[in-house]
C-alpha cells in the first residue's frame, strides 16, 4: 500500500528531499511508525512530499508530478496555515477564501478522477503546537553553538588544517545518529501512545539501548585503528581523539530513554534550559581546553557537553515521569566508553597496553550486560525465523 503525504512545512519537518521516503520529523514520520506498528503484517511505502512554505496553488502546479505520477493509494494532505499567515508576513500575498477553495477543490477533484486514492483532508492546528513548540525556538541556536564553537575557536587558535581533520571525523562519528533517528521513528509514537500503561517496558527499552550503545562504542575503540586505515589519510590523525566524538551521539541516543517526562507533560521549556546551561559548558571548556589540547580538547568538550546534557535530561525527566529505578545503565555505560577514550588517549603510545586495556574494558561491559544480550540475540533470533516464515509462505 503506498501512502503519501502532501503538504507545508508541517509535513515537510526537515526531510530530506533528495529521498522521497525519508519521513522528516513531523506527523508522517510518527504516522508511518504507528502504522507499521499496529499493521506488522502488511507492507508499506511511505512517500512524503510536504514542501516548507507551499500553499494552496503550489499544490495545484504539483498536481501531475507529485500526485497522479505517484498513483499512491492513500493521500493525506495537510496545508492552509501559508494561505492565511503569508497575507500577513509579506503583504503582496494574498489567499482569499474563493482562491483557497478552488485551489483546494482542483487538487481533491483531480485526485479522484485520476487516481483511485483514498484522500484524508487534516485540517491546520496551531494553539498547541504553538503553545509546545515556542519554547523551542531558541533551541536551533543552541543546538548549533553546541555543535559548531568547539570548531569556531580551534579555527582561531590551530588554523584549518586542524578544523578539517576534526570536522572529518566529526562527521563519521555523526553517523551513530542514524541509530537515533531509526529509533525516535518508532519511540516517539510509542511513548505517547502508552506512557499511562508501560509497565516496566520503558525501562527495558532503556536497558537494551544502554547495552547496545556501550557494546558498539567499545567495539568501535577497539578497532578503530584498522577502520581509520581503511578509511584513509584524513581520518589516521583523529584516532586519538575519535572516542570522545562518538560519546556524545551515544549520550544524546541514549537521553531518547530517559526524557520521556519532558514530552509527556509538554514542558518542553526545559529541553531549551538544558541546551543553554550545556552550551555555556561547552564554550568554558573550549576556551580552557583547547589551547591546551588541541584537538583532543575540542573533543574533551564536546563530549563533556553531551554527558552534561544526559545527566540533566535524566533528572528532569524522571522528575516528571518516572522509568529508572536507578541510573544504573546509566553509568556503566558512559563510564566505560569514558574509560575507553581515556585509556585510548593516554596509552597511544603503549600500543600492547591499550589494547589489553580496551579489551578488559569490552570483557567488563559483555559481563554486566550479560543478560540484556541474551535477551537481544533470542530477539533477534525471534525476527530471523519471523522473516524466514514470510518468506516461505510468499513463495509457496
Amino acid at each position: 500500500m503506498k501512502i503519501l503525504f502532501q503538504g507545508d512545512s508541517v509535513t515537510d519537518a526537515g526531510r530530506d528531499r533528495s529521498d522521497p521516503h525519508d519521513m522528516g520529523n513531523g506527523y508522517p514520520r510518527f504516522a508511518s511508525a504507528m502504522m507499521q506498528d499496529s499493521f506488522s503484517d502488511k507492507e508499506f511505502e511511505f512517500v512524503n512530499l510536504g514542501i516548507s512554505g507551499n500553499r494552496t496553488e503550489h499544490l495545484v502546479e504539483r498536481l501531475e508530478a507529485d500526485f497522479v505520477e505517484i498513483q499512491p493509494d492513500i493521500v493525506s494532505i495537510l496545508i492552509g496555515v501559508n494561505d492565511v499567515w503569508h497575507h500577513y508576513a509579506f503583504e503582496c500575498i494574498e489567499t482569499t477564501d474563493e482562491q483557497f477553495e478552488k485551489n483546494y477543490r482542483t487538487v481533491l477533484d483531480a485526485i479522484k478522477s485520476r487516481t483511485n486514492a483514498r484522500i484524508l483532508m487534516i485540517q491546520p492546528f496551531l494553539l498547541e503546537t504553538v503553545k509546545y513548540a515556542a519554547p523551542l525556538i531558541p533551541l536551533t541556536l543552541l543546538d548549533w553553538m553546541n555543535n559548531n564553537v568547539n570548531i569556531v575557536v580551534m579555527n582561531e587558535l590551530l588554523g584549518k588544517e586542524a578544523v578539517a581533520i576534526f570536522t572529518s571525523a566529526l562527521g563519521l562519528a555523526s553517523t551513530i545518529n542514524i541509530i537515533q533517528t531509526g529509533f525516535n521513528t518508532y519511540w516517539a509514537p510509542y511513548v505517547l501512545d502508552n506512557y499511562d500503561s508501560q509497565d516496566g517496558k520503558f525501562y527495558t527499552v532503556h536497558r537494551m539501548m544502554a547495552c547496545l550503545l556501550c557494546l558498539f562504542g567499545l567495539a568501535l575503540t577497539l578497532f578503530q585503528a584498522p577502520v581509520f586505515l581503511l578509511l584513509g589519510k584524513s581520518y589516521r590523525s583523529s584516532v586519538i581523539f575519535f572516542p570522545f566524538l562518538f560519546l556524545s551521539p551515544i549520550c544524546y541516543c541514549l537521553g531518547e530513554t530517559t526524557d520521556m517526562g519532558i514530552t509527556i507533560s509538554k514542558k518542553s521549556y526545559w529541553t531549551t534550559i538544558i541546551f543553554f546551561v550545556s552550551s555555556v559548558l561547552n564554550i568554558l571548556l573550549c576556551m580552557l581546553l583547547i589551547p591546551k589540547l588541541g584537538m583532543v580538547g575540542a573533543a574533551m568538550a564536546s563530549a563533556g557537553s553531551a554527558v552534561l546534557i544526559l545527566f540533566l535530561r535524566t533528572a528532569v525527566g524522571q522528575n516528571l515521569y518516572r522509568v529508572l529505578p536507578n541510573w544504573k545503565y546509566i553509568f556503566l555505560t558512559v563510564g566505560l566508553i569514558a574509560g575507553a577514550a581515556f585509556g585510548n588517549l593516554l596509552l597511544d603510545d603503549q600500543p600492547v597496553a591499550k589494547y589489553l586495556v580496551l579489551t578488559g574494558l569490552l570483557f567488563i561491559a559483555v559481563a554486566m550486560y550479560w543478560k540484556e544480550i541474551r535477551v537481544l540475540f533470542t530477539t533477534a533470533l525471534d525476527l530471523v525465523r519471523d522473516l524466514l516464515g514470510k518468506l516461505r509462505r510468499k513463495k509457496a
